[in-house]
């Protein structure tokens, strides 16, 4: 394995691993989609990705090509979803427009206007 991880690469490596594991128990994914479905209806956003998710994983159009695209959507759609479902309002609405809604620039910490930073910020700091 550590030699994969070198060859491949280690992103690779478990982004293949999953697609395998996929294809081996689709119930698994069948598991994950319905744990993810829980959020639907709290965020118009959330809710589009995670309508186009199942046909994404289902067909992709080079499986191995885009096992990296593939597992990088399903990481998102359950990140937002968590976020949604269980976190800080503030966090989740953040998250989504920029991970999910596009809306993101090419620097870390780029978000798009709208979003409470000062909410977000404030949970940082301990209340004195």
């Amino acid at each position: 394995m550590p030699l994969n991880a070198i060859w491949e690469g280690a992103g690779n490596v478990i982004a293949l691993d999953i697609g395998r594991a996929i294809a081996k128990s689709p119930q698994s994914l069948d598991a994950f989609l319905t744990e993810l479905s829980l959020t639907q209806g709290l965020d118009p956003i959330l809710d589009r990705e995670l309508t186009l998710l199942p046909g994404l994983v289902a067909d992709p159009q080079d499986p191995e090509r885009q096992a990296r695209r593939i597992i990088e959507r399903l990481a998102l759609c359950w990140a937002g979803s968590l976020l949604t479902g269980r976190g800080d309002p503030a966090v989740a609405r953040a998250f989504i427009a920029s991970r999910l809604a596009g809306d993101w620039g090419q620097e870390l910490g780029t978000l798009p206007s709208g979003v409470d930073i000062d909410g977000i910020a404030h949970r940082a700091v301990p209340a004195v």
